[in-house]
């Protein structure tokens, strides 16, 4: 299930970097996104990458600034994210075995150019997950930088705000927020 982003809109540059994104296109980038996590596809989710792209999730504290300055719950680069999918997808990930089912509601998607090849893409987020007969909502806000590619839309960085203060006791950030 691998996404490309053959929607027309954007503007090529001369190198060959498409460097204008649409909203129908990132809406459609964020819902197949969304669609792969809650199927489980994890390494089709993967490929969605640049080889330096990250997943980030900041502690609510962090603000704007990087991992290297405050507390993250994940800072990811792209080796670390393919063994955090290896053990998802393993036996050996007891707080996901069985897994969580989990359900994307993405709203108010927002596009920003970001340089070019680049986009920078802010949208809210509802994931319902449910883990042991309960349901947890984490609330929230993306704000993604995208890069076109010749294969299509690819993460630069992946960025999950988690709306409050603090995680509900007993929430895990086990699973891809």
């Amino acid at each position: 299930m691998a996404y490309r982003s053959g929607i027309g809109g954007g503007a090529m540059s001369a190198t060959g970097i498409e460097t204008a994104l649409s909203r129908q296109q990132a809406e459609e980038f964020l819902y197949s996104e969304a669609l792969m996590l809650d199927q489980w596809l994890l390494d089709d989710w993967l490929g969605l990458f640049l080889p330096e792209g990250t997943y980030e999730i900041p502690t609510p504290d962090a603000g704007d600034l990087p991992a290297t300055e405050a507390q993250y719950f994940i800072a990811d680069d792209h080796e670390l994210l393919k063994v955090r999918v290896q053990r998802l997808q393993s036996r050996n990930a007891h707080s996901e075995q069985p897994r969580s089912v989990t359900h994307r509601q993405i709203t108010n998607i927002l596009v920003f150019p970001a340089g070019e090849g680049f986009a920078r893409v802010r949208a809210s987020f509802t994931v319902h997950r449910v883990r042991d007969r309960h349901v947890d909502p984490y609330l929230g806000w993306y704000d993604h930088l995208l890069a076109h590619t010749p294969e299509g839309l690819r993460f630069r960085r992946r960025r999950s705000l988690i709306a409050g203060d603090q995680l509900k006791p007993g929430s895990r950030l086990s699973f891809i927020l």
